[in-house]
């Protein structure tokens, strides 16, 4: 059985053997081993255990498309999975799969600025809208007077962005996700820097 275990040692990657052999019973381990190496021999690829079962915080319901993807062996995937928030995993790892720094940038934001994390050209003009809302905002909670000459002039800026916006429904979920995050108290976040600043 040790035998057999030591030659199924070479189907898994070293990070992937470490944390089985963190997580699982050395008995089970061995067992696992042994199976790989037997189905290896046989031609078909062997069932690993669940992702789930192994990285703490990782939701169940990722354990097929991590498999689908060939990904269920990926240490660091599955460890960045892991400490996601479990509502937005699934979202996560249909970015990384794409685009892994994309993904990482996405989870980085407070969930306002996502949206508009790419810098393209609705991006900025979205931005521009959310400034010009936010300076309002932030006016009126010191208690500032804006005339209705002023204002007349913010709605005239306002309406110029929203002319040449290509996409409206992205302009909703910033301001929406915005709000509701003032609204819960959650930290918005950097408020003066645009999402994608740091982007090369």
């Amino acid at each position: 059985m040790r035998r057999h275990a030591r030659a199924g040692e070479q189907y898994v990657t070293p990070a992937y053997l470490e944390v089985l052999r963190q997580r699982l019973a050395p008995d089970t381990l061995i067992r696992l081993c042994a199976t790989l190496y037997t189905s290896t021999r046989k031609g078909y690829r062997p069932v690993l255990p669940a992702p789930s079962t192994l990285f703490p915080g990782l939701v169940s319901s990722l354990d097929a498309p991590l498999r689908h993807a060939q990904r269920d062996q990926d240490v660091g995937l599955c460890s960045h999975l892991a400490a996601v928030k479990p509502a937005e995993q699934s979202e996560f790892l249909a970015l990384y799969l794409v685009d892994p720094a994309d993904a990482q940038l996405w989870v980085r934001l407070p969930r306002w600025q996502r949206p508009i994390r790419k810098g393209d050209k609705t991006d900025r003009a979205i931005w521009k809208f959310f400034i010009m809302q936010r300076l309002n905002m932030e006016a009126h909670a010191h208690g500032h007077v804006i005339t209705l000459k002023a204002q007349g002039y913010q709605l005239q800026q306002m309406g110029g962005v929203l002319y040449g916006l290509a996409d409206a429904n992205r302009l909703a979920a910033v301001l929406s996700s915005y709000g509701a995050m003032l609204h819960a108290g959650e930290a918005v976040g950097d408020t003066h820097r645009p999402p994608w600043a740091d982007i090369p």
